[in-house]
């Protein structure tokens, strides 16, 4: 049960258990067999994607809503919950990393407002529901989220999370050895990637360009985790269409390795529990790079002609 007293990690960590112990036990053993017995036959005969939605009430008394999509090519689901924190209310996303470790994302109501004002253009509208908002916007889209860490001009450390045109903003708890494979968001507010931000106009930018090119395709290319999926033959097939998607491709490369360049170079003491992972991720962009004669070496997020991270334009305490 959630109550007041508990921090954001402490009610991360408690939706997490309920949906890994409770709601994916339940989704396996009942609905999937459901839906293979009553819905994959009409899915095979008439050739179209089908989706149901179930609900299930926790034993933390936590109503988590999973909504499934089944056909001749597979499965899959996604799963979320409300819920009321410090006069709060939340919207809690869940993805499975199928290895015990899983995120949880979680939007204020406050931030879905902003991203309908924003980036929808109907702030009015749609105050009074913004679980529609959540629902066709953002839940079935977080697998081309860009997830980063960086100073503002606030905090040392905050979260800055490139979704559906927008940047979603939260604060960063510093993960110890014990949490470092759990994936916990939690955001309070957003910008639309089109507007313009004195002190993170260059991040908006890059993660605009990059946006544009994940949108067009359908699915974020690199590297495959659990908020990312790769399809390396359908983005053979894209990239080899036009020059025009393969220098799209090429860009959206050199901003998602500057982006990681830009985050070491604030030396954050948690950054080790990480740079192995982050080191990983970076290689496999200097080697797909270098199929397109490109040098990650000439890359840096401070430079002159590719750079985005210029001292002026964003104020941050560590530059």
């Amino acid at each position: 049960m959630i109550v007041d007293s508990m921090t954001k990690a402490e009610v991360m960590h408690s939706l997490q258990k309920e949906f890994q112990e409770e709601i994916l036990p339940y989704y396996n053993n009942s609905i999937l067999k459901w839906a293979e017995k009553c819905i994959l036959p009409k899915a095979q005969r008439t050739g179209k994607t089908q989706t149901y939605n179930r609900s299930k009430l926790s034993s933390g008394n936590n109503r988590f809503n999973i909504i499934g999509t089944i056909s001749k090519k597979g499965k899959e689901m996604c799963a979320y919950s409300e819920f009321d924190w410090q006069n709060k209310h939340c919207y809690a996303s869940y993805l499975s990393s199928g290895n015990g470790t899983g995120s949880v994302v979680v939007f204020q109501k406050h931030c879905l407002e902003r991203y309908a004002e924003r980036v929808l253009n109907e702030g009015e509208n749609i105050k009074t529901f913004p679980e529609d908002v959540f629902m066709n916007y953002l839940l079935n889209k977080q697998d081309n989220a860009f997830i980063i860490v960086l100073p503002s001009p606030k905090r040392e450390r905050s979260l800055y999370y490139g979704l559906a045109d927008a940047l979603f903003l939260g604060d960063f708890d510093e993960p110890t050895e014990k949490s470092k494979q759990d994936y916990f968001y939690w955001f309070k507010t957003c910008h639309s990637l089109k507007e313009t931000h004195k002190t993170q106009k260059g991040v908006l930018r890059s993660l605009a360009k990059m946006q544009r090119f994940v949108k067009t395709l359908g699915f974020n290319p690199l590297p495959k985790n659990q908020l990312g999926r790769s399809n390396k033959g359908e983005l053979d097939v894209f990239i080899n269409r036009s020059e025009e998607n393969k220098n799209s491709y090429i860009e959206f490369l050199k901003y998602k390795y500057m982006l990681f360049q830009l985050q070491l170079s604030f030396n954050f003491d948690w950054i080790d529990l990480y740079i192995d992972e982050i080191k990983k991720q970076m290689e496999e962009i200097s080697v797909e790079l270098a199929k397109y004669k490109v040098n990650t070496a000439s890359l840096s997020p401070y430079g002159k002609t590719v750079g985005f991270a210029i001292k002026g334009e964003i104020d941050y305490k560590r530059v």
